[in-house]
């Protein structure tokens, strides 16, 4: 097993997920719009393992509970597959590429059981939608909200996008921003394709034993690839001699000459949708992933003929 994977023996909600691995290398959650989207460098394994254990003590013993509840941790296996060009090659390393090849098929088929599950036991008709088609121009809207809300420091919309722990995170870092400056985030463009591209689907079904009688719990989490230009400028408010408050640009992050055109950016969005008690919630941000490597995939570590590990 890998060395830092984390296997949650009890979780909140009842044992309902005690097989869910948390691979904690593909739960960092990167926000790569320079340091105004700087990755969170808390120790991820201490904070999940704080979180699961505080929901133990009680958190999940009724329905209400899992009504109010929107974090359940990354779905197992819901991984970011490595891009062609971070893949060994397939003339060197053809028993390995293999192994990657059967491994992507039958996640691919586990997804799509997932999926049909999800669909039609949650309840009877009509069935929930899966909306996958809608899922980029979802996932593009929720983006440039969730940005620009965190610009200008507006935590009332953060609520009603963001998961709690990623809620947690932006919170505390509006808090430290001094209270003269200002932020306005900025997407240029799309880039390669025009739009967010969906890379990544899992659903989940739990069973309604210890949920309030015949409810049944659903998580669904779909990731996006989202390739745009963008740029952060930050602007702050001076008083002049005469009394008077005016804006003074100080940098724009994201331009490298200054000339205001952005920096192209790739990211990972992780949405995340719930389905309790007959509804289907709204998608909300859980945070972000990066691509996964070979051994995150295989589950072990791979050595290569030169001694050096794959990925």
């Amino acid at each position: 097993a890998l060395e830092n994977a984390m296997i949650v023996s009890r979780p909140a909600f009842l044992d309902l997920c005690q097989h869910v691995v948390i691979r904690c290398r593909t739960q960092r959650r990167l926000f790569s719009v320079s340091r105004f989207a700087a990755a969170n460098s808390s120790n991820i394994r201490e904070r999940h393992q704080r979180s699961y254990k505080s929901q133990q003590k009680g958190m999940m013993r009724s329905g209400a509970a899992i009504s109010e509840m929107n974090e359940f941790g990354l779905l197992a296996e819901n991984m970011v597959w490595p891009s062609r060009s971070s893949l060994p090659s397939i003339f060197t390393y053809p028993r390995l590429r293999f192994r990657l090849a059967t491994k992507r098929v039958w996640n691919f088929m586990f997804d799509v059981v997932g999926a049909t599950y999800y669909k039609f036991s949650l309840r009877k008709r009509p069935w929930p939608r899966l909306s996958l088609f809608s899922l980029p121009s979802t996932a593009a809207a929720l983006h440039t909200r969730m940005y620009t809300a965190l610009a200008a420091g507006d935590t009332r919309t953060l609520h009603t996008l963001c998961c709690d722990s990623l809620l947690r995170s932006f919170t505390a870092r509006i808090a430290t921003r001094p209270t003269n400056e200002k932020l306005r985030w900025r997407l240029h463009r799309y880039v390669r394709g025009g739009k967010p591209k969906l890379v990544a689907h899992k659903a989940a079904t739990f069973p309604s034993e210890g949920l309030g009688g015949s409810a049944k719990l659903g998580v669904r989490q779909a990731v996006l690839r989202i390739r745009s230009v963008q740029s952060l400028e930050r602007w702050r408010e001076v008083k002049g001699r005469n009394g008077e408050v005016r804006e003074v640009r100080e940098e724009e992050e994201g331009s490298a000459d200054g000339d205001g055109e952005g920096r192209e950016i790739t990211e990972y969005l992780v949405l995340q949708q719930k389905f309790w008690k007959g509804e289907q919630g709204d998608w909300m941000v859980w945070g972000m992933v990066e691509e996964a490597s070979v051994e995150d995939i295989l589950g072990e570590r791979v050595r290569l003929p030169e001694g050096k590990a794959a990925g």
